[in-house]
Protein backbone atom coordinates (compact mmCIF):
# COMPACT_ATOMS: atom_id res chain seq x y z
CA UNK A 1 0.00 0.00 0.00
CA UNK A 2 1.17 3.51 -1.05
CA UNK A 3 1.60 6.04 1.75
CA UNK A 4 2.17 10.00 1.49
CA UNK A 5 3.97 12.04 3.59
CA UNK A 6 3.78 15.46 3.31
CA UNK A 7 7.60 17.04 3.48
CA UNK A 8 8.17 19.36 6.46
CA UNK A 9 5.85 22.70 6.93
CA UNK A 10 8.32 25.29 8.40
CA UNK A 11 5.31 27.84 9.14
CA UNK A 12 3.81 25.15 11.53
CA UNK A 13 6.33 24.44 13.59
CA UNK A 14 7.16 25.77 17.13
CA UNK A 15 10.68 27.55 18.60
CA UNK A 16 11.32 24.54 20.03
CA UNK A 17 11.03 22.50 17.17
CA UNK A 18 12.88 25.44 15.25
CA UNK A 19 15.82 25.45 17.81
CA UNK A 20 16.11 21.40 17.73
CA UNK A 21 16.41 21.87 13.71
CA UNK A 22 18.68 24.78 13.64
CA UNK A 23 20.59 22.69 16.27
CA UNK A 24 21.16 19.19 14.15
CA UNK A 25 21.75 21.98 10.91
CA UNK A 26 24.64 23.41 12.36
CA UNK A 27 26.11 20.84 14.63
CA UNK A 28 26.27 18.97 11.31
CA UNK A 29 28.56 21.91 9.88
CA UNK A 30 30.48 22.98 12.97
CA UNK A 31 33.93 20.94 12.91
CA UNK A 32 35.61 19.61 17.01
CA UNK A 33 39.15 19.45 17.15
CA UNK A 34 40.46 18.00 20.14
CA UNK A 35 43.49 17.07 21.75
CA UNK A 36 44.66 13.80 23.49
CA UNK A 37 47.00 13.61 25.66
CA UNK A 38 48.65 9.98 27.23
CA UNK A 39 50.39 9.76 30.45
CA UNK A 40 51.79 6.47 31.28
CA UNK A 41 54.47 4.66 33.36
CA UNK A 42 58.17 5.96 32.56
CA UNK A 43 59.51 2.02 33.11
CA UNK A 44 56.71 1.48 30.53
CA UNK A 45 58.14 3.63 28.09
CA UNK A 46 62.26 2.59 28.91
CA UNK A 47 60.73 -0.46 28.29
CA UNK A 48 59.21 0.15 24.34
CA UNK A 49 62.66 2.08 23.55
CA UNK A 50 64.77 -1.17 24.65
CA UNK A 51 62.68 -3.34 22.39
CA UNK A 52 62.84 -0.65 19.37
CA UNK A 53 66.24 -0.85 19.81
CA UNK A 54 67.43 -4.46 20.10
CA UNK A 55 64.35 -6.04 18.02
CA UNK A 56 66.09 -8.89 16.34
CA UNK A 57 66.29 -9.68 12.32
CA UNK A 58 63.57 -12.39 11.84
CA UNK A 59 65.25 -15.31 10.22
CA UNK A 60 64.13 -16.67 7.36
CA UNK A 61 64.96 -17.53 3.63
CA UNK A 62 65.19 -15.78 0.44
CA UNK A 63 64.83 -16.82 -3.49
CA UNK A 64 68.59 -15.22 -5.13
CA UNK A 65 67.97 -14.69 -8.69
CA UNK A 66 71.01 -13.54 -9.90
CA UNK A 67 74.36 -11.42 -9.70
CA UNK A 68 76.09 -9.13 -11.30
CA UNK A 69 78.76 -6.68 -11.50
CA UNK A 70 76.76 -4.37 -12.75
CA UNK A 71 74.25 -2.99 -10.89
CA UNK A 72 72.28 -2.05 -14.24
CA UNK A 73 72.10 -5.26 -14.95
CA UNK A 74 70.57 -6.67 -11.58
CA UNK A 75 68.35 -3.31 -12.01
CA UNK A 76 66.49 -4.54 -15.07
CA UNK A 77 66.16 -8.32 -13.60
CA UNK A 78 64.28 -6.68 -10.85
CA UNK A 79 62.12 -4.74 -12.24
CA UNK A 80 61.41 -8.12 -15.01
CA UNK A 81 60.93 -10.24 -12.01
CA UNK A 82 58.45 -7.42 -10.31
CA UNK A 83 56.68 -6.95 -13.76
CA UNK A 84 55.48 -10.39 -13.67
CA UNK A 85 55.10 -11.23 -9.93
CA UNK A 86 53.67 -7.63 -8.40
CA UNK A 87 53.13 -8.91 -4.36
CA UNK A 88 56.23 -11.06 -4.20
CA UNK A 89 59.32 -8.19 -2.38
CA UNK A 90 62.26 -8.00 -4.37
CA UNK A 91 65.52 -6.83 -3.35
CA UNK A 92 69.06 -5.55 -4.33
CA UNK A 93 72.38 -5.42 -2.03
CA UNK A 94 75.72 -5.61 -2.43
CA UNK A 95 78.26 -8.46 -1.36
CA UNK A 96 81.43 -7.91 -2.19
CA UNK A 97 82.04 -7.86 -5.52
CA UNK A 98 78.53 -8.35 -7.04
CA UNK A 99 75.49 -7.15 -6.72
CA UNK A 100 72.56 -9.67 -5.52
CA UNK A 101 68.68 -9.92 -6.57
CA UNK A 102 67.35 -11.57 -3.73
CA UNK A 103 63.01 -12.06 -3.94
CA UNK A 104 60.37 -12.87 -1.33
CA UNK A 105 60.20 -13.21 2.49
CA UNK A 106 59.88 -17.20 3.69
CA UNK A 107 59.54 -18.19 6.63
CA UNK A 108 60.39 -21.55 6.09
CA UNK A 109 62.90 -23.21 3.99
CA UNK A 110 60.26 -25.32 2.61
CA UNK A 111 58.36 -22.41 1.43
CA UNK A 112 61.06 -20.93 -0.45
CA UNK A 113 62.16 -23.82 -2.23
CA UNK A 114 58.50 -24.27 -3.42
CA UNK A 115 58.48 -20.65 -4.70
CA UNK A 116 62.26 -21.48 -6.36
CA UNK A 117 60.67 -24.43 -8.06
CA UNK A 118 57.58 -22.86 -9.41
CA UNK A 119 59.58 -19.73 -10.99
CA UNK A 120 60.10 -19.98 -14.72
CA UNK A 121 63.49 -21.17 -16.02
CA UNK A 122 64.33 -17.90 -17.67
CA UNK A 123 66.05 -16.49 -14.44
CA UNK A 124 70.16 -16.98 -14.49
CA UNK A 125 70.13 -18.67 -10.99
CA UNK A 126 67.82 -20.35 -8.54
CA UNK A 127 69.22 -20.50 -4.77
CA UNK A 128 67.52 -20.25 -1.96
CA UNK A 129 69.73 -18.26 0.97
CA UNK A 130 69.25 -18.32 4.61
CA UNK A 131 69.39 -14.11 5.64
CA UNK A 132 67.26 -11.88 7.99
CA UNK A 133 63.90 -11.19 6.33
CA UNK A 134 61.05 -8.25 6.45
CA UNK A 135 58.08 -10.07 7.75
CA UNK A 136 56.05 -11.34 4.77
CA UNK A 137 52.89 -9.61 3.69
CA UNK A 138 49.59 -10.77 4.60
CA UNK A 139 47.50 -9.87 1.53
Amino acid sequence: MFCYQNPINFVSMNATTWTIFFAIVLLGCVEINGQVTITSNKNLQRLVDSNRLFKLPTPGFRVILGFESEKTSIDSLKQFFQLANPKVEAYVFFESPNFKLAVGDFRTEIEAKWFSKNLPPHYPLNLVQKMPINLPRID
